[in-house]
């Protein structure tokens, strides 16, 4: 089957979709085409394979009382299907035009080694360190990090404990001078 071929049946398929009566047999003669043009057990093939499977199965659970609508669902799912698989033949026919015509290509790849020759002579030496400098770097940092906050966590608790303890001595002087003051009997 020729590209231009497979691409217009598949067009046609897409564009009859919300309108087939027997959508069982639209998936079938859909199938046909992708499996003619890509091969028998190809991806294409199985992938779409597999979306007809979900929609057999939907449709099956339909039947026992669940809601309805399963066409409606996977209308856009194959319509996408399709153009996929139209794109992927129009690239496979570009890639062959290009192929036979390799005059074309050369402006392409002339242009293509002064780009390369520019970056080169533009680009700067990237360094790298080793994985187990990394690793050795980032443990230090996260310990050093975890120590920081331990720090600054204790240090505030001692100025806490330290403000708590002089307002207990305070408290302790006040009660001391009224306890003075205060003698049991006097009025």
């Amino acid at each position: 089957m020729t590209y231009d071929v497979a691409i217009n049946r598949l067009k046609g398929f897409r564009d009859s979709i919300k309108t087939a009566n027997d959508f069982g047999a639209w998936m079938d003669a859909s199938f046909e085409v992708i499996e003619d043009y890509f091969g028998n057990g190809s991806i294409q093939s199985k992938n779409y394979m597999s979306l007809i499977v979900d929609y057999r199965g939907q449709k099956s659970y339909e039947q026992y009382g669940t809601q309805g609508g399963t066409r409606t669902l996977f209308t856009p799912r194959f319509i996408e299907k399709l153009n996929y698989l139209i794109d992927e033949i129009e690239v496979r026919r570009n890639m062959a035009i290009m192929k036979e015509d390799k005059t074309s290509l050369t402006p392409a790849i002339e242009t293509l080694q002064e780009d390369e020759q520019y970056q080169k002579a533009t680009d700067k030496k990237h360094y790298t360190i080793g994985i187990a400098i990394f690793w050795t770097v980032a443990i230090a940092l996260a310990g050093g990090i975890f120590m920081f906050g331990f720090y600054v966590g204790n240090t505030k608790f001692d100025k806490d404990k330290n403000e708590m303890y002089e307002q207990i001595k305070d408290l302790e002087k006040e009660n001391q001078s009224l306890k003075e003051t205060w003698r049991p009997g006097q009025k």
